[in-house]
């Protein structure tokens, strides 16, 4: 499978200094299978939504992807260091898992996010967090979200 949204220029370019190369560990092959992984996956719950690549969703599923191959990179430096309790590949890896368990539960609003095309009302008022508009009742409550 050819990599469609991340490198492994990406994934050094969120993880800093020392960076992931032929003689690391884990090394760029090791690296190259998790952006795989991670890009089946995604692609995946995508295809699920009845959802495809677009060229203005490359870069959000870059940054998802980038996130999951930089917690795997995480969680293996701190293993190999004695560093067990890190918590920032811990803290990635659940942010992955969270955002696939999003897109299931709400594929307008991905859908909407990842298109081309203008997303519907129910959308826009989800990524604004939540706010009041002509079509709210006179006692709507604001929904809060927790999304960007």
């Amino acid at each position: 499978m050819a990599l469609t949204y991340a490198a492994i220029g990406d994934v050094n370019a969120r993880i800093g200094i020392p960076a992931v190369d032929s003689s690391s560990s884990p090394n760029t092959t090791q690296v190259t299978t998790w952006l795989t992984d991670a890009q089946a996956e995604l692609d995946s719950r995508l295809s699920a939504i009845g959802h495809g690549t677009v060229p203005d969703a490359v870069a959000i599923c870059k940054t998802l992807i980038v996130n999951y191959a930089a917690a795997q990179v995480y969680i293996t430096r701190a293993g190999q260091g004695g560093d067990g309790d890190n918590e920032h590949g811990q803290s990635l890896l659940q942010k992955w898992l969270d955002d696939l368990q999003d897109i299931r539960d709400n594929p307008e609003w991905w859908s909407g996010l990842l298109s081309a095309g203008a997303p519907t009302a129910g959308v826009r008022r989800r990524r604004a967090g939540g706010f009041y508009d002509a079509s709210d009742p006179p006692d709507a409550k604001i929904l809060k979200t927790e999304k960007f």
